[in-house]
């Protein structure tokens, strides 16, 4: 079986990325509506680490345990960039009989919610868990990207050479 090509990686993640905006964006959309936020906040969609800049504040203050949480790397925190929507997933955490923490190899997410504006909405995990897939989704294609385009350069190079 031979290596894939730099092209054929692109591919397979940005069809990735498609399948997870395509859960991500319907979400967007209605709350957008419902909400009058503008096309704006689903017409971009690229997942950022961490919380919005609007969101960070709310997010300390209003839930200090998960903040916390999230700063060991025990809670996920992601956001949509151009929409200022943070999505926060808490995970399963299960305990020895000694009291230390174990955290699962394989996170159970229980809990997610939005922070949008200085408010809360609960979201289903599943979208959280999608925005946090497109996330290393997002970053993975643009690591191929940059391969990708070094091996056009380089083929690009090659047939100026035999010229």
């Amino acid at each position: 079986m031979t290596e894939k090509s730099c092209t054929q990686r692109y591919a397979e993640t940005d069809a990735n990325c498609n399948k997870q905006i395509a859960i991500i964006e319907p979400f967007l959309k209605r709350f957008s509506q419902e909400h009058d936020c503008g096309t704006c906040f689903y017409t971009d969609i690229t997942a950022l680490s961490g919380t919005s800049a609007s969101g960070y504040k709310y997010f300390k203050e209003k839930h200090p345990d998960l903040f916390n949480r999230w700063q060991k790397g025990e809670v996920s925190v992601y956001n949509i960039k151009w929409a200022g929507a943070t999505f926060v997933t808490d995970y399963k955490q299960t305990k020895f009989y000694n009291g230390q923490l174990f955290i699962n190899p394989i996170k159970i997410p229980i809990h997610s919610f939005m922070i949008h504006e200085n408010k809360e909405y609960p979201v289903s995990t599943y979208l959280a868990e999608a925005v946090k897939e497109l996330h290393a989704a997002q970053e993975y294609r643009g690591a191929i990207y940059g391969a990708h385009r070094a091996e056009i350069e380089s083929y690009l190079n090659q047939k100026n050479m035999a010229r």
